[in-house]
C-alpha cells in the first residue's frame, strides 16, 4: 500500500503492482493499493477494508480490454468489494501508445484520467 505525503483524495485506489501504486499515490495525493497482477485480487480486498474504504477507483492496465484474464480478475474484484457494501469506480484514460497503459505511465504523461 503506498500513501502520498498528504492525502488529498479519500478514495481508495487499486492498481497493478507496487511500484505504479507508489508513482499513482505522489500524482493522485491519495493511497494506493498495487495487487500483485490483476488476477491476484484476493489479497487486496482485506488491505481494502482494513482502512474503511468507502469507495474504490481500479485503475488497472488498459490492456484490460483486450486480456481476458485481466478483465475477469477486475469483475471478481468488482463483486467481492460491492458484496462488502463497498462503491466501485473505475479509472479511464485515453492511452496513445503501449507505453501509456498504467495508471503511472499517464500520469507521468499528464494524460486525463477520469474516474466513472
Amino acid at each position: 500500500m503506498a500513501r502520498p505525503r498528504e492525502v488529498k483524495d479519500g478514495r481508495v485506489w487499486i492498481t497493478e503492482g507496487q511500484l505504479k501504486a507508489d508513482i499513482a499515490a505522489a500524482y493522485l495525493g491519495a493511497v494506493v493499493v498495487g495487487a500483485q497482477g490483476a488476477t491476484s485480487w484476493k489479497p487486496v480486498v482485506p488491505v481494502v477494508v482494513e482502512p474503511a474504504a468507502r469507495e474504490v477507483v481500479i485503475a488497472y492496465d488498459r490492456d484490460q480490454e483486450t486480456n481476458k484474464e485481466v478483465a475477469r480478475g477486475k469483475r471478481m474484484l468488482v463483486a467481492e468489494l460491492k458484496k462488502l457494501g463497498i462503491t466501485v469506480r473505475e479509472a479511464i484514460w485515453r492511452a496513445r501508445s503501449k507505453e501509456e497503459k498504467g495508471i503511472d505511465d499517464a500520469l507521468v504523461a499528464g494524460l486525463d484520467i477520469r474516474v466513472i
